[in-house]
């Protein structure tokens, strides 16, 4: 799936216009799951080595599109990856936030 087929609950962030490709594809199938995914799960479900995983991983935490949580599984609790749940605000809300002075 890429950017231009994702039919998900509206526009994607804006934030994924600043990202390559291969993370937005990432953050796409992260948001289509039904449940947090481990680094073990995005592994066996997508074409990218482990470390590439984690990289993207650690790429899109920077920028706020990934949230860490944690997942019980029968082996215990595991590090799982989810996207996060933007809080948009106005623009104006935002631009005073940055201080931005109208």
């Amino acid at each position: 799936m890429n950017p231009d087929e994702y039919c998900g609950r509206g526009d994607l962030p804006d934030r994924l216009a600043f990202v390559k490709p291969n993370r937005s594809k990432f953050w796409i199938h992260l948001s289509t799951c039904d449940e947090p995914q481990t680094a073990g799960e995005l592994e066996g479900a997508v074409e990218w080595s482990t470390a590439t995983i984690y990289r993207m991983i650690e790429d899109l935490e920077a920028i706020g599109l990934l949230e860490r949580v944690v997942k019980l599984t029968d082996s215990g609790p595991r590090d799982a990856y989810e996207t996060a749940s933007p809080t948009e605000r106005p623009v104006w809300e935002r631009q005073a936030a940055e201080g931005v002075v109208r």
